[in-house]
């Protein structure tokens, strides 16, 4: 992510912008990986202008294997270390399970914030069902 140009838009939209989501690999950019510095770089940004950082993460084990080969200082962490590193600087994250989980359908949205899980839960309640529901 641009992190000048988020700051910007932050600092110009105060108020306005109800998260940042960073996807981690970005397959819209053409896959490429999210470096260990760049997802610190926003999370300080979205922390300074008080708005939620969510890692879009449906890729983060492949992502993980990026930095520990491309990052020197992230070498000597394991891929999981790398992963929870990133989910750390996070208010949350969301995930296709369509992709690296292997399944036709479902996600999950995982949030720090108990009083925004609680709204997650009730408004999924009245648009998709009760969390507990699965497919058959």
């Amino acid at each position: 992510m641009d992190i000048a140009g988020l700051d910007r838009l932050l600092k110009e939209h105060k108020g306005h912008v109800g998260a940042v989501i960073l996807t981690v690999t970005n397959n819209s950019g053409g896959g490429q990986p999210v470096s260990m510095a760049n997802a610190e770089g926003v999370s300080a940004i979205c922390k300074r202008h008080g708005a939620l950082f969510l890692l879009d993460c449906c890729r983060i084990a492949e992502n993980s294997w990026f930095v520990n080969h491309r990052e020197a200082d992230m070498a000597q962490l394991s891929y999981r270390r790398i992963a929870q590193r990133m989910f750390a600087l996070a208010d949350g994250a969301v995930m296709s399970a369509k992709k690296d989980a292997l399944v036709n359908m479902g996600g999950f949205l995982a949030l720090r914030d108990d009083a925004l899980s609680e709204a997650c839960v009730n408004l999924l309640i009245i648009t998709e069902g009760f969390t507990t529901y699965t497919a058959a």
